[in-house]
């Protein structure tokens, strides 16, 4: 019999497929993760992973494997939780902030793995990034789940659960609607865009900015707009009736098209990770059995 408590570093690695990422997820020292994970595999008799300097990849017996562990792992979260409900006399509470801009996709698998932990009071909060991480900080949430970006202040920890395309918002007429299927960022830098406001969300503004331009927002020229419920809506009518031009995912992009506006992919291509995150120091049962149950 293998030792159980080795599971999560197993299922970790096998959701990200890179050693020092999962160590991240569970805030282990990577040389501490690789121990855990060569143990495992000696106490099984057989390997779980295909491993050389470049890649990780699942072996045969570790993708077998892994559905079971994942249930393994859900039906001991799902046990302390309910140990827990019973010697407090309290259900276990999970408040989660969503951004109001994320892929429907996103959205939906969001709902029904809510919806599966039937023994957790669930709260969710539809807001702009800014607003989920400040009341994360405060403790006013337990979990965000937003696009990946560049937070300041205390540490938080973030596990990729997604990922979306950024793309160049074009109007028709535009100079560069007629220069390819693809923009540079050097192209697009040289022109007027738009952005959603600054202090809604600066983490995300800059990411997003240095991502589509490979500049700081310093010198460029960002027309920024009023934050609206429907940001993907708002980002693409401003583009349209002003400089014509600006970004968005292609996930937001779809909810919010417009007969003016067409999308280019960056050259290179720019992905975006949707990410669940937390304060390490606040968390709760309830987070741990959505990270656990979220396979990104």
């Amino acid at each position: 019999m293998f030792d159980m408590r080795l599971l999560p570093a197993f299922v970790a690695v096998a959701d990200v497929l890179h050693f020092g990422r999962a160590a991240e997820r569970l805030n282990l020292a990577q040389p501490a993760l690789s121990q855990q994970i060569r143990r495992l595999e000696q106490q099984l008799g057989f390997l779980l992973f295909e491993r050389d300097h470049r890649s990780v990849e699942l072996s045969d017996a570790g993708r077998a494997m892994l559905p079971d562990a994942r249930l393994a792992l859900a039906s001991a979260q799902r046990a302390e939780r309910a140990g827990r409900q019973a010697a407090t006399g309290v259900q276990e509470r999970l408040e989660i902030s969503v951004n109001i801009d994320l892929p429907a996709r996103v959205v939906e698998r969001a709902r029904e793995l809510l919806a599966a932990l039937d023994d957790v009071d669930v709260r969710v909060v539809r807001q702009h990034q800014g607003e989920g991480l400040r009341d994360l900080r405060e403790g006013a949430v337990d979990v965000v789940l937003g696009w990946a970006s560049l937070p300041g202040g205390a540490p938080l920890r973030a596990v990729p659960v997604a990922s979306d395309e950024l793309r160049a918002i074009v109007r028709s007429d535009h100079p560069l609607a007629g220069v390819g299927d693809r923009v540079t960022r050097k192209a697009f830098a040289r022109h007027r865009f738009v952005m959603f406001r600054r202090e809604q969300s600066p983490d995300l503004f800059d990411w997003m900015v240095k991502a589509a331009t490979g500049q700081d927002r310093a010198g460029l020229q960002i027309d920024e707009i009023a934050p609206l419920d429907d940001g993907g809506a708002a980002m693409v009518s401003a583009a349209a009736t002003g400089p014509g031009l600006g970004m968005l995912h292609t996930g937001v992009f779809e909810r919010a098209s417009s007969p003016f506006m067409l999308t280019l992919p960056f050259a290179p291509p720019v992905y975006h990770d949707i990410t669940l995150t937390w304060r390490p120091e606040a968390e709760t049962a309830a987070v741990r059995a959505l990270l656990a149950a979220w396979t990104p």
